[in-house]
C-alpha cells in the first residue's frame, strides 16, 4: 500500500479515505495534509476567526435576501427528507422485531381503543405474527423446493426414488389391510 507524509505532523500514513481528504486535481488523488491535521486547522480557523465569520454571514443575508431564503427552503427540504427517511427506517426496525410498541398499536387498530391491551394479549399478537411469518418462510421455502425438482439437475435416481416411495407406501397401506382381514 503506498503511503505519503503529511507536511504539517510528519507522519507517514497510507494513502486511503481513511487519513486523506479526495482531491481530484492533485497528481496523488488525496490533499496535502492528513485528515487529522486538516480537521484541526479548520477548527483553529473557526474559533479565531468566529466573529469576522458571524458578521460576514450577517452582511451577506441583508444584500441578497432572496437567496438566502431559498437556502433555508432547500435546507428545510433536505433535512425533512433526511427526517422522513429516519423515521420510515424505525417504523421498519419497530415492524422487524415486533416491539411491543408496535404490537399495542395493531391491537388498538384491532379493537378501536375499546380494551385495555393486556401484556397477555401483546404476547399472544407477537406469536400469532411469528407464526404468520414463518408459515410464510415454509411456503416459499416449499415452493422453492418444487421447483428444484423440476429442473434438469435432479437425477434420474433421485426422481425415481421420491416415484418409488409413493408406491411404496401404497404396497405398504394394501398389505396392511389385507393383514387385518
Amino acid at each position: 500500500m503506498p503511503v505519503k507524509r503529511c507536511p504539517k505532523c510528519g507522519e507517514e500514513k497510507e494513502l486511503t479515505i481513511e487519513f486523506w481528504y479526495k482531491r481530484k486535481g492533485s497528481s496523488d488523488g488525496f490533499r496535502g495534509k492528513c485528515k487529522v491535521c486538516m480537521d484541526k486547522e479548520s477548527a483553529d480557523y473557526q474559533i479565531k476567526y468566529k466573529d469576522t465569520i458571524r458578521i460576514y454571514h450577517r452582511k451577506w443575508d441583508i444584500e441578497n435576501p432572496e437567496k438566502r431564503v431559498m437556502a433555508n427552503v432547500k435546507w428545510l427540504n433536505g433535512n425533512r427528507l433526511k427526517r422522513k427517511e429516519s423515521v420510515n427506517n424505525y417504523a421498519r426496525k419497530q415492524v422487524k422485531v415486533l416491539s411491543n410498541q408496535y404490537l399495542i398499536v395493531l391491537l388498538w387498530r384491532r379493537f378501536r381503543g375499546k380494551v385495555n391491551i393486556p401484556p397477555e394479549l401483546i404476547e399472544l399478537k407477537r406469536q400469532q405474527i411469528i407464526m404468520k411469518r414463518n408459515l410464510k418462510q415454509f411456503k416459499k421455502w416449499r415452493e422453492e423446493r418444487e421447483n428444484e425438482s423440476d429442473h434438469e439437475y435432479v437425477s434420474g435416481e433421485q426422481r425415481e426414488n421420491e416415484e418409488n416411495y409413493g408406491g411404496e407406501l401404497q404396497d405398504r397401506a394394501d398389505n396392511a389391510g389385507t393383514a387385518r382381514v
